[in-house]
C-alpha cells in the first residue's frame, strides 16, 4: 500500500509519462503532415508507372533526341504532302489536256496557266502562248487579256 504523499507522487509521474506519449504521437503526425503537405506532388497527366519516378534526373540529351524525331517525322509528312500535291497536279493537267484537245476554250486557258506556272508541267512560255492563243480563237476573254497583259497580242 502507498502512503498519502507517495501516491500522489506516482500519480503525478504516471500522468506526465501518458502525456508524454501523447505529446509525443502528436509531433509525430503533426510532422508527417507537414512531410506531405511539402511534397512536391506527382505530374498526374502521365500514367504512374512502377518504374516511373517523376523527380528523376532526365538528360539535356533525351530532349534533344526527342525534338530531332519530330523534326523528322514533320519533315517525312512534308514530303508526302508534298509528293501527293504534285501527283495530284500531274493528273488534273492530264485531264485539263484532254479537254484541251477536244476544243474547250477554258481548259486550253486554264493548259496555259498551267505551262506558265508550271503547275504539274515544267514552265514553257511559247506553249503557254500556243495555248492561249487557241483559247483566244474560241472567244475566252481572260485569254485574250492575258496575251495582252505579257504583251503578245
Amino acid at each position: 500500500m502507498l502512503l498519502p504523499g507517495k501516491r500522489k507522487i506516482f500519480l503525478a509521474l504516471t500522468l506526465l509519462f501518458i502525456s508524454s506519449f501523447a505529446f509525443a504521437g502528436w509531433v509525430t503526425n503533426l510532422s508527417r503532415q507537414l512531410r506531405q503537405r511539402n511534397r512536391p506532388t506527382p505530374v498526374k497527366s502521365r500514367p504512374i508507372r512502377p518504374d516511373y519516378n517523376p523527380y528523376a534526373y532526365k538528360p539535356l540529351t533525351h530532349n534533344l533526341v526527342k525534338q530531332q524525331q519530330q523534326l523528322q517525322r514533320q519533315r517525312e509528312r512534308e514530303q508526302r504532302e508534298r509528293e501527293q500535291r504534285e501527283r495530284e497536279q500531274r493528273e488534273n493537267f492530264q485531264t485539263l489536256y484532254r479537254k484541251a484537245e477536244q476544243g474547250d476554250s477554258s481548259a486550253q486557258y486554264e493548259l496555259a496557266l498551267c505551262f506558265l506556272h508550271g503547275t504539274g508541267v515544267a514552265k514553257d512560255e511559247r506553249v503557254a502562248e500556243a495555248w492561249l492563243w487557241k483559247a483566244a480563237a474560241k472567244g475566252n476573254k481572260a485569254a485574250v487579256d492575258l496575251l495582252k497583259s505579257k504583251g503578245w497580242w
